[in-house]
């Protein structure tokens, strides 16, 4: 395992993310707030009872809140043309039941990689998706996990490393369970994990993990 279950609260409690932040208005994400992604995640958990076009509004918001690096953003911009992101949108919402459908119709939306596709499916649904970006690639492999090389050429490749890695995330999840390790939060409740959480709990580690060179670190289109 690239991380001991009983690390994983005090990594979750550790987690900060902030990027673009404050030009949207937003403090850093950390515990026990992290106030912008569970902004995000409740306006994407209402998103079918949006007008309709606002996805669009909150997708462009969830690449910011990613630091759109690599100009993910202008990528998707430039490609968009007369693509139809609310039909793409719909096929993802009606695969989630689905991980290796739903990353990939993630996947066909112009601009995006592996990256900013399992964000989408993270925000959509936090209880089974978690984010699978560069970092924690590139953790991976330095922890000698076994884990499938994921080549950014391949959409298949990705499709399966994703499907991978959200089967880490489930073990760890019912390990969790299983000792009775809650997710911290500021009332003490017995709340159960979710993948994302454990996610960013292992995006923590990557984060504080030394590298060791980087002349093979993984690289991924976001």
């Amino acid at each position: 395992m690239p991380v001991q279950i009983y690390e994983i609260p005090e990594l979750y409690k550790r987690y900060r993310w902030c990027n673009r932040h404050g030009l949207w208005g937003y403090g850093a994400d950390k515990f026990p707030h992290f106030e912008w992604i569970n902004s995000l995640e409740r306006r994407f958990s209402r998103i079918e009872r949006a007008p309709s076009e606002a996805p669009i509004y909150l997708f462009r918001e969830m690449i910011h809140w990613g630091g759109s690096q690599n100009g993910v953003l202008e990528n998707f911009e430039l490609q968009l043309g007369t693509y139809n992101f609310a039909n793409s949108l719909e096929k993802v919402r009606s695969a989630l039941d689905d991980p290796e459908t739903a990353i990939a119709a993630a996947l066909d939306i112009p601009g995006i990689g592996l990256s900013y596709a399992s964000k989408l499916l993270r925000f959509l649904k936090p209880e089974i998706y978690g984010v699978l970006d560069r970092k924690i690639l590139d953790f991976l492999k330095r922890s000698q996990t076994p884990f499938r090389k994921v080549r950014p050429s391949s959409k298949s490749s990705m499709v399966q490393g994703y499907a991978e890695f959200l089967e880490l995330l489930s073990q760890l999840k019912t390990e969790l369970e299983a000792s009775q390790i809650w997710r911290p939060n500021e009332s003490d409740d017995r709340l159960a994990w979710r993948a994302a959480d454990v996610e960013m709990a292992l995006f923590q580690r990557a984060v504080e993990s030394p590298r060791r060179g980087t002349a093979h670190a993984v690289r991924l289109q976001e």
